[in-house]
């Protein structure tokens, strides 16, 4: 008989001789090799696995029924088992709540608004975590399906004059219909106000100055002020739990680089806190252009080469905490810094500047950050800088199958496991090899796709640790694929016990608090659905 798992909450897991319990005492451990994982555990692709138990925590499935399922809404199953000699998973879907419309309402007028509204669940796999979407108006209220469980609902006004609304540990007890959910924005009790001027000259007012604030680490957005005639300004801050608010001051309409604002406010729930705000002189005699130039240097020597495709920024650094200005670009094919917005040249301030460079994904040449001093720069000053880049480590890798076959025209994504950046993407020669730069860290390798030039085998996604040293000239990257294992099921609705079909099934691993697909699949008519995936994900090999 093949393991079944129902949901019949948020965490709700049942089969395969795992208790709800036990699944949840068991903790994702990554590893390096079996020594790291303590006795009667073995390490499979970096995440420690049960010997007894053969289930692997950081193993999920997500469930997507299609929009015509009355009553089922997107179900996950977290800390996945599957018992020696079984390639069966069948899942159940509850019974979902539905609430047949939501609307917000604004308290002060007694009517509804336009809003967006993001739910999110806990406990949920990791960046999947969002339930729903959804926009609201006076003329329009979409309905939402979620299963019994806990839940974050954060609403912000469309119309930008009422601050946002975070609803915490939101509990749906029972599944079934309701006829409407109401999110009440009340009178706002929490906001700031104060007084706009130069900094060093409190006297003289500044009008025409914009003001707002996001709760921190939240992000939920306040209200928008621009300081009246008087230089005021006053702000409503969102209802949430948070109690730190990130600040911010600009000109509303600036005509060129100007000094800006930041700080983080303190303001307890239910209060009004006064704040003048200072800020930095900005004159004429302040504003230059920079031209900026990014080459590299090739690896042995040679003359350096323009590098086109980087991004830019430079961020004026301060003794003022307070202060804040920055500007972007991206060099064109000769390397140039053009900035984003418009011009030819980097209209900057006078002041010392951290500057980060982000060559493009794959590029030779590595990333860096370096302080420029243009302390001097003004407009009768011709500003020329040059930023010289070193060459990133080479990668040459040899992928493989299971029987040791080259694996060619295989698609290869390599994402920074420290950095939300694009991940460097590669596809096998002829030859089962690719070869890639990359700069100094650690990188989580997954490897779709391939053929073998003797078999028609289907080759699961897998995944591979490579570790770049910051001495490292070049590295050798040797990974043969682990077998595959064909997973097969069916996915039927818990209360009707009827086969579903058009349900996505998805299976994630949870690596380094990431999480990476395993594969796909979509329910044929007769509920079943059918995958392969990698062995070493679902216990010993």
């Amino acid at each position: 008989m093949s393991p079944r798992y129902a949901l019949a909450s948020l965490i709700g897991l049942a089969g395969a001789g795992c208790g709800l319990d036990e699944a949840q005492q068991f903790q994702i451990e990554r590893c390096e090799s079996t020594a790291d994982c303590g006795a009667g555990r073995s390490c499979r692709d970096m995440v420690c696995i049960d010997l007894d138990r053969k289930y692997v925590a950081a193993l999920s499935a997500e469930l997507t029924p299609p929009p015509t399922a009355q009553g089922l809404a997107r179900t996950q199953v977290r800390r996945l088992a599957l018992p020696d000699g079984e390639d069966v998973l069948d899942f159940e879907l509850p019974e979902a709540a539905i609430f047949e419309r939501t609307v917000v309402i604004d308290e002060a007028r007694g009517e509804p608004i336009a809003a967006s509204i993001t739910i999110s669940g806990t406990d949920r796999i990791v960046g999947r975590d969002v339930e729903a979407r959804l926009s609201v108006s006076a003329e329009q209220a979409g309905p939402i399906h979620l299963l019994p469980g806990t839940y974050t609902a954060r609403v912000l006004p469309l119309d930008g004059e009422r601050p946002g609304l975070e609803v915490q540990n939101w509990i749906i007890r029972r599944a079934g219909n309701s006829p409407v959910k109401e999110f009440v924005l009340g009178r706002p009790l929490r906001r700031l106000y104060g007084e706009v001027s130069y900094r060093t000259l409190e006297n003289e007012k500044l009008p025409g100055i914009r003001i707002r604030a996001t709760s921190v680490p939240g992000g939920l957005a306040s209200t928008e002020a621009t300081s009246d005639s008087e230089g005021r300004y006053e702000i409503e801050l969102p209802d949430t739990q948070d109690t730190a608010f990130r600040l911010t001051a600009m000109p509303a309409e600036p005509t060129g680089p100007t000094w800006s604002f930041r700080q983080i406010v303190n303001v307890p729930r239910d209060e009004a806190r006064e704040l003048d705000i200072g800020l930095e002189e900005t004159g004429a005699s302040l504003v230059g252009a920079l031209s900026l130039s990014i080459l590299g240097v090739p690896e042995g020597g040679g003359a350096p080469e323009p590098i086109a495709g980087a991004e830019v920024t430079l961020t004026a650094t301060t003794s003022l905490p307070t202060r804040s200005f920055s500007v972007r670009g991206v060099t064109n094919q000769k390397g140039r810094v053009v900035p984003e917005n418009a011009g030819d040249a980097l209209l900057i301030l006078a002041s010392r500047y951290q500057v980060d460079v982000e060559p493009p994904p794959n590029a030779p040449y590595a990333r860096t950050t370096t302080v420029v001093d243009l302390s001097r720069t003004g407009p009768s000053i011709q500003t020329d800088r040059q930023i010289a880049l070193s060459a990133r480590t080479q990668v040459l890798g040899q992928l493989t199958s299971s029987l040791g076959q080259n694996l060619v025209h295989a698609s290869v994504s390599i994402d920074d496991l420290d950095r939300v950046i694009r991940p460097v993407q590669v596809t096998t020669d002829e030859s089962g090899q690719f070869r890639v730069h990359l700069d100094p860290g650690r990188y989580l390798v997954r490897i779709e796709g391939g053929q073998t030039p003797a078999t028609a085998d289907v080759h699961p996604v897998a995944f591979a640790r490579l570790d770049v040293s910051s001495n490292a000239g070049t590295v050798n990257f040797l990974h043969s694929l682990p077998s595959g294992r064909p997973v097969r099921g069916l996915v039927s609705a818990l209360e009707k016990r009827t086969p579903t079909a058009g349900v996505d099934v998805e299976f994630f691993l949870e690596i380094d608090g990431r999480s990476v697909s395993l594969g796909r699949s979509i329910t044929e008519s007769d509920g079943r659905y059918s995958l392969v995936i990698s062995g070493a994900e679902l216990g010993p090999r």
